[in-house]
């Protein structure tokens, strides 16, 4: 398999911590794209991907899969399971379907709540021009205030689930109505966006007064796995 992605991106670096945590680096060959350059809109890669967006992964069979949850459901059902003999998965996907309509679940929120409104707000401010051809219609200006509020509505909700029962991560063990919680996809997702976003952008960081937030972000953060992907972590 091949895996299209660069470096210093959000969305590649959900799949690079994926993998770190699921010790499946070397299951597929890494092509770097510098998207500052166009590499990922020649001829060549828009007819694997006609997006053009990274990551992408192209599967011994063939098939490109784009967007990078659903690279990593893919990997995570095929490649950790064959590794481990068993149809079970891992608990960053949930190896039961509660945990995995659990963590599909906090995947939309995150999406809806608070990643998409991060990055319109983002965009709206600095990457008109560089998305009027490749997003028509998408980017606009006017979409920076509207956004910030609705990300911030979004901060204030995660650290209110944080801080009602002292979970470490956003998904329960096995659904339950205590602190106890499993690291997922989830997870994962909203620390490599915001990690990015808010050193990129100071107005897209979370108010110093949401501290289970912050809380959460530097545990993220702190793991062995986010240290081999990231190196020492930044002040956010």
């Amino acid at each position: 398999m091949r895996l299209y992605t660069g470096t210093g991106l959000p969305n590649p670096d959900v799949v690079h911590l994926y993998q770190a945590e699921t010790g499946t680096e070397a299951c597929a060959e890494r092509v770097q794209l510098d998207v500052r350059q166009r590499e990922n809109r020649t001829s060549d890669m828009l007819a694997m991907n006609p997006l053009g967006e990274i990551p992408w992964l192209v599967t011994d069979g063939g098939l490109c899969i784009s967007e990078s949850v659903a690279i990593c459901r893919y990997l995570d059902e095929t490649v950790v399971v064959a590794a481990a003999g068993e149809a079970a998965g891992t608990p960053l996907l949930g190896t039961t379907p509660e945990e995995r309509a659990e963590t599909q679940m906090w995947l939309i929120r995150l999406e809806s709540k608070v990643l998409g409104p991060m990055e319109r707000a983002r965009h709206a401010a600095h990457a008109v021009e560089f998305y009027r051809e490749t997003r028509p219609g998408q980017v606009h200006a006017s979409l920076r205030a509207p956004s910030l509020e609705q990300m911030r509505a979004g901060f204030a909700f995660l650290d209110a689930q944080l801080a009602a029962d002292g979970r470490e991560y956003l998904c329960k063990t096995g659904g339950s109505g205590t602190g106890e919680s499993r690291f997922s996809l989830a997870d994962i997702r909203f620390y490599c966006l915001y990690r990015f976003f808010s050193n990129a952008d100071r107005e897209l960081r979370a108010d110093s007064r949401l501290t289970h937030l912050h809380a959460y972000v530097d545990r993220v953060g702190g793991r062995p796995a986010a240290g081999r992907v990231f190196g020492p972590r930044p002040k956010l």
